[in-house]
């Protein structure tokens, strides 16, 4: 801890006993500064968010409760875009074709009597009041410190001044080392005729050294009158979560240019004697260079994580699979991870691909077996890339234009043969005794999967597992799961999202949650497939040498 911060803390603790000063007097001499530089940090942070475009991504579930599981999801919506910051601007360009009411009569009556979520309404929690939350503007009272995760914070209430036409009002934390702003809790006031603002608490994480950037939203209504036309539809519930990340695909490093001189040093040639490349071998290559174009452009687009301690783990379930059944598959399977939440997974040539959010919901190995078998049986039954990929000029395309482009879905004439290949595979992978346990999830899926259209059948990327033809060639796991038992604490089908995957919002990597287990206490708590809060553990990040200085007094022995 710093002697700056050392001193802060002291001033809130010993001023109010030193004679001369009030309590009140002494609790607004530090807060006043700390609100100061607050202030302007957050002007520092709008300035440098001018220059990234990160991917933000809010997914909603409506909610309606019960007697016995609580809250559970009755429908939902799905939004991804990249978020453009300008001036006075704040909003999000679609990456996906929702489309409005239209002329569709309809479809106009739907959407006059129902309520619509706006995007770009999840994207405003980002900030609580871009160029006007300081002092003159708002009332901030001092609470307490806190820590969030092992940041310490600075406590403040805070709620517009009268003056001031709508603002934010809530809670707000802000780190006691160099006064940026982490967390605000509450609400946008007053609310609008029509339309309505909602609830949300909004985290920041610490990126490169002193720049926090926003990276969660989680949003609440467990009852919100609907306002669509009088509000006819009634109540309603809702949860939400918007991520975001990307923000250092614009910083990534550039290839060389024709202008640096790279000296070459001996190559070693492994191929002694080759004169040529065959035609199969250079059809493989062909096709695994048409391959390696699509990955390249989904990472730079920040669709996919770059390769990963995640990708290792489900390797390594395939590996299990190809060594049982005797595959020898060229060129080698691999294996990465989509950031999107609808669960999807496909292939791309030889790479399989599973969403973040698949990865998630999956409670167990064999599930994750039964779902890597499919996508293995798709490329031993030769459902190859299209090779038009490999002429470049293909991958010029914008960032959001990647889901009009690429087609990778499954040839419908191939599902069944397929479904047939993945049973065999199953069959003769070590995962053959605990096949119930994949069943089980295909069970949860379908009680839950005309509700979550949006996550379960998503119209981009890939096949959706709940796929009737899908499903239909994986019924023989079905007959294989036990009874499934919705209150039952000790059968686990399917996870909450958000309990597998965590994603670094700077360079997009993915890695595996690390969290101590916690033991079920009720029936609400299992939640598959459903939305919960987010709470990230924020940690500073440190600059080289302040790390190296940390590594040599943690490596110290004291005599």
């Amino acid at each position: 801890m710093s002697p700056k911060t050392l001193l802060r803390f002291a001033a809130f603790a010993m001023l109010p006993a030193l004679s001369g000063f009030s309590a009140r007097t002494a609790k607004e001499l530090p807060a006043r500064q700390v609100i100061q530089t607050m202030a302007k940090q957050e002007q520092n942070l709008l300035h440098s968010l001018l220059r990234f475009h990160p991917l933000v991504e809010t997914y909603v579930q409506t909610m309606r409760p019960t007697r016995r599981l609580g809250m559970v999801p009755t429908g939902d919506h799905y939004y991804l875009g990249a978020l453009e910051l300008a001036p006075g601007l704040l909003e999000e360009q679609s990456y996906l074709h929702h489309g409005g009411c239209g002329s569709n009569p309809l479809k106009a009556l739907h959407c006059l009597y129902s309520m619509h979520y706006n995007s770009s309404g999840f994207a405003a929690m980002l900030f609580p009041d871009p160029g006007r939350f300081n002092a003159a503007n708002y009332h901030f009272r001092y609470v307490r410190q806190d820590f969030l995760g092992n940041v310490r914070c600075f406590v403040f209430n805070v709620r517009p001044r009268a003056r001031l036409r709508g603002g934010f009002k809530g809670r707000i934390w802000i780190e006691a080392r160099h006064d940026h702003l982490v967390r605000f809790n509450g609400i946008f006031t007053p609310q609008p005729f029509f339309g309505r603002y909602f609830h949300f608490d909004s985290w920041r994480v610490n990126v490169r050294p002193g720049l926090w950037v926003p990276a969660f939203v989680y949003s609440e209504e467990t009852r919100v009158r609907d306002t669509s036309w009088f509000g006819l539809a009634g109540h309603t519930a809702f949860r939400a979560v918007t991520r975001l990340w990307g923000y250092g695909l614009g910083k990534l490093k550039r290839q060389s240019t024709a202008s640096q001189m790279i000296i070459e040093g001996a190559v070693r040639d492994r191929a002694r004697g080759q004169q040529a490349y065959s035609p199969i071998q250079a059809e493989r290559i062909w096709q695994r260079e048409a391959e390696n174009n699509v990955l390249r452009k989904l990472q730079k687009a920040g669709m996919l994580a770059p390769p990963g301690p995640v990708d290792k783990l489900l390797a390594t379930v395939v590996n299990n699979i190809e060594v049982t059944n005797n595959l020898d598959i060229e060129p080698a399977v691999r294996c990465r991870v989509l950031l999107t939440t609808p669960m999807v997974s496909f292939t791309v040539g030889h790479t399989i691909v599973l969403s973040r959010g698949m990865i998630d919901v999956l409670p167990n190995e064999p599930s994750l077996a039964m779902v890597l078998a499919h996508e293995l049986a798709t490329i031993v039954a030769g459902s190859p890339l299209n090779t038009k990929y490999a002429f470049y000029d293909r991958m010029l395309i914008p960032n959001s234009k990647v889901f009009d482009r690429f087609r990778l879905r499954q040839d419908p004439r191939d599902r069944a043969a397929v479904a047939a290949e993945t049973l065999k595979l199953l069959e003769n992978s070590p995962y053959k005794n605990q096949l119930g346990q994949a069943g089980l999830f295909l069970r949860m899926m379908r009680v839950r999967a005309k509700h979550l259209k949006h996550l379960m059948a998503p119209s981009f990327f890939g096949d959706a597992l709940r796929h009737p033809s899908r499903q239909a060639g994986l019924e023989p796991l079905l007959r294989m799961a036990p009874p499934l038992q919705l209150t039952s604490l000790t059968q686990i089908a399917a996870l909450p999202l958000g309990s597998r995957v965590l994603v670094n919002p700077w360079n997009d990597k993915a890695a595996l949650f690390q969290a101590p287990p916690v033991a079920l206490l009720d029936a609400r708590e299992k939640m598959p497939f459903e939305l919960t809060p987010q709470r990230p553990y924020l940690r500073r990040v440190l600059a080289r040498p302040q790390l190296a200085a940390a590594k040599t007094r943690a490596t110290r022995v004291t005599p």
